[in-house]
């Protein structure tokens, strides 16, 4: 792999930073060429088509399950505010995160929004990027929530992490989840 491919392989949430963003085809061309670069690696391992090998190892594909069905199915919740935040990629959050960092009940008080926490979350998420130095594709992150019960007055630390990966259409998209999730 020549130093481009390297650099290419490695693109990481780095890039999702306001003053960091690479232009739109910029991504899109990074992304086809890390494709191509593995799809070229895959079928020349050992001679042989990778894809046949995994298949012959593993049997065919029985499913799969793209990241608009785990938004259509509330699986994954998409944080639209996360341009507001500074984000350049598309963020969205696990419903388990959602409720542990998230979610709050009108009965347990008003001294706290669902619009509020969701801020909290992208801020925290983003300094923690603007925090790192060198490249990371997980990038863990606290934040500080009054737990959704009703009499909670004390704030707890909610640990999350925030993971880079390709959508659906292989663009980078970011996910906000509980360390154990991934």
């Amino acid at each position: 792999m020549n130093a481009t491919q390297t650099t290419i392989a490695h693109d990481t949430i780095d890039a999702v930073v306001d003053g960091d963003r690479p232009d739109r085809n910029e991504l899109r061309a990074r992304t086809r060429c890390r494709d191509l670069v593995a799809c070229e690696t895959r079928s020349r391992v050992r001679g042989r088509d990778m894809d046949n090998e995994l298949v012959d190892l593993f049997g065919p594909m029985i499913d799969t399950y793209t990241r608009n069905q785990a938004i259509a199915d509330g699986v994954l919740i998409p944080l639209l505010a996360a341009g507001d935040a500074g984000f350049t990629w598309p963020v969205a959050i696990t419903a388990a995160a959602h409720a542990a960092a998230i979610a709050w009940s009108p009965e347990n008080g008003a001294t706290q929004d669902e619009e509020g926490r969701t801020w909290d979350v992208l801020v925290m998420a983003r300094h923690s990027v603007s925090a790192r130095r060198g490249s990371v594709r997980r990038c863990a992150f606290g934040v500080l929530c009054l737990p959704n019960a009703p009499g909670e007055r004390a704030p707890r630390l909610t640990r999350l992490v925030l993971a880079s990966g390709p959508g659906d259409d292989g663009s980078p998209v970011l996910t906000i989840m509980l360390p154990h999730e991934d």
